[in-house]
């Protein structure tokens, strides 16, 4: 009987070792896809936000720049704040976050100078937009939907 159980217990770690593998395997691969679902989230989440503020700095801004004497100090704190807010939402070492920050900057200005407010706001909210785009595209990577590499 020893012929026989030889070769059955080689079958039997074979198989045990096979499904250790396996397992390891699945859990690695059901833990990067947790991982890159809750990235992703954030990711759509900060989006969202990000949107919300320009929207909000860009409205604060334009009210300054619409009224007929000068600003009144409570409006200035306000887009002040709104501000700040975009500051600390960006990466403050991202070229495209700088650009955004300068822009805001400029709008700032623009607003309370009445001198080509305009004109700012496109460029700001250009820059947000394209920010927002190549952050949408690096969700959508991360979440496997597309084939284009993550820069």
């Amino acid at each position: 009987m020893d012929w026989l159980t030889e070769p059955l217990a080689v079958v039997i770690a074979s198989v045990i070792s096979s499904a250790v593998i396996a397992a390891i395997i699945s859990n690695r691969a059901t833990y990067r896809s947790i991982a890159v679902e809750a990235i992703t989230k954030e990711r759509i989440t900060w989006l969202d936000e990000l949107r919300a503020i320009a929207v909000e700095l860009t409205t604060k801004f334009a009210a300054i720049n619409r009224t007929s004497e000068l600003a009144t100090l409570q409006s200035i704190e306000s887009g002040d704040r709104v501000l700040a807010q975009l500051q600390l939402h960006l990466n403050p070492d991202g070229s495209k976050e700088k650009e955004i920050l300068r822009l805001a900057e400029e709008l700032r200005k623009a607003s309370e100078s009445k001198v080509d407010y305009r004109t700012r706001e496109v460029e700001f909210m250009l820059a947000v937009r394209r920010l927002l785009k190549e952050e949408w595209e690096k969700a959508k990577v991360e979440a496997g939907v597309s084939k284009r590499s993550a820069s």
